[in-house]
């Protein structure tokens, strides 16, 4: 059970490092919002500063959900080997998880991509964050695989 704990810290942790690495250094202290903030924030954005931290915030989260599910994809592709012991086994779990980080984390894009086309509106100079390849196309999850992986 310790082994389990430790391995999701660890998991947790390596999704801390690079997110730390792959944004830059002002954008690494993100805010934390209530999501009754966020929502009030969301619906009262008008001016281009406000669409601009919004979508900013909203790439950072991207960015982090991709991390998790990351990781997620890794420990799914370490446990996916292993015997079945019960259901639903670690992987079963990991390739859950990435699903639902991945979920988000276009969710999140989504947002993003909304608040930098109007303040694109707002402000004729600005020019939007170009997102990779793989936060575009989304980050490959192994429930694409299907759950029929028997051991």
């Amino acid at each position: 059970m310790k082994s389990d704990a430790f391995g999701c810290f660890r998991a947790a942790a390596i999704a801390a490092c690079v997110v730390g690495l792959a944004l830059p250094g002002a954008a690494q202290i993100q805010e934390r919002y209530s999501s009754s903030e966020l929502r009030k924030m969301m619906r009262d954005a008008q001016t281009a500063d406000q669409c601009r931290s919004l979508s900013t915030w909203f790439r950072g989260e991207e960015a982090s959900f991709r991390a998790k599910a990351q990781a997620e994809n890794a420990d799914y592709e370490r446990y996916k080997t292993t015997a079945r012991t019960k259901a639903p086994t670690r992987a079963d779990n990991a390739r859950s998880l990435a699903g639902t980080y991945s979920g988000k984390a276009d969710k999140m894009a989504a947002l993003a991509t909304r608040y930098e086309s109007q303040l694109s509106r707002l402000d004729p100079g600005y020019r939007p964050v170009t997102t990779t390849a793989s936060a575009a196309a989304g980050t490959p999850c192994p429930a694409s695989l299907g759950g029929s992986e028997q051991n």
